[in-house]
């Protein structure tokens, strides 16, 4: 599907922060705090089966994974408008950033193909392995539409995962046989077990917070995404100058992870910053 689509078979979710799901994303082995990120509740067992995917191909836990654009923003710092012009999906909440930038996986705004994963220079902007992506990419419907969209081979987008397909194609079902899990191992097992540590994080999440393990995203665990738009009342930095940065937030501490030739005025890789 092409993102119009998608955007227009989702178009009552654009712009919606309540009752979203929380989950995690090949952040099991890091904190809950950390860990959290927010989709569309039918789309829950897609990204895990995504992320059973990812494991079993040594992808491992991620640094970070933003999942939230809270709008009026869209893409490249324009307002997301009600038509989805503009729109990105992660205002529908249907795409994750998996370890943007700094943490490995870059944008360098051109297409690639399959021969530029054996480039010498390949590994320095993209952790993600061919196996991976094509393994991902796979994953079907039991109606036969693919779930996922990986926007490197159009774009050099390579953190960015987005759903492809409609409410109706996932309420089929995954298709099993299109999961890769290992050679010998048990699909239908492995993801029951995926599932089961969802439920054991999520109990987790609900005892430290005290809060719902769905609903409205906030506090510490809030991703603000690509464009930083500051609080009422107060002054951040431009959507330029976030891009450059692309921090990540936790706890209210800006960690700057600078992609490399573009660094901010006075930041480095590693400080921190409060929002005042």
């Amino acid at each position: 599907m092409l993102t119009s689509q998608v955007r227009d078979a989702w178009a009552d979710r654009r712009c919606k922060t309540t009752g979203l799901a929380s989950v995690s994303f090949l952040g099991r082995g890091r904190p809950y705090t950390i860990a959290q990120v927010w989709t569309q509740s039918e789309c829950v067992p897609a990204w895990t089966t995504a992320e059973l995917v990812l494991y079993a191909l040594d992808y491992g836990d991620a640094e970070i994974v933003g999942s939230i654009r809270y709008c009026p923003a869209g893409i490249a710092g324009r307002p997301c408008l009600t038509s989805g012009l503009n729109c990105s999906l992660h205002n529908y909440c249907l795409a994750y950033d998996v370890d943007p930038f700094a943490a490995g996986n870059g944008y360098i705004h051109a297409k690639v193909t399959e021969e530029d994963f054996d480039e010498d220079w390949f590994p320095a902007v993209c952790k993600f392995t061919l196996e991976q992506v094509q393994a991902v990419e796979a994953i079907r419907t039991n109606n036969g539409a693919q779930i996922f969209r990986w926007l490197g081979w159009a774009i050099g987008d390579f953190m960015h995962w987005q759903i492809n397909c409609t409410r109706e194609d996932l309420a089929t079902g995954i298709n099993l046989s299109t999961v890769y899990t290992g050679k010998d191992d048990d699909m239908e097992t492995n993801l029951k077990a995926l599932q089961k540590q969802d439920m054991a994080w999520y109990e987790e999440m609900q005892q430290r917070t005290g809060g719902p393990a769905s609903g409205t995203p906030g506090g510490d665990a809030s991703y603000w995404g690509i464009d930083y738009v500051p609080p009422p009342g107060k002054t951040g930095p431009t959507n330029d100058e976030w891009l450059r940065a692309y921090p990540t937030l936790w706890a209210g501490f800006l960690t700057a992870s600078l992609v490399e030739g573009a660094v901010a005025d006075g930041l480095h890789r590693g400080d921190s910053v409060v929002l005042a």
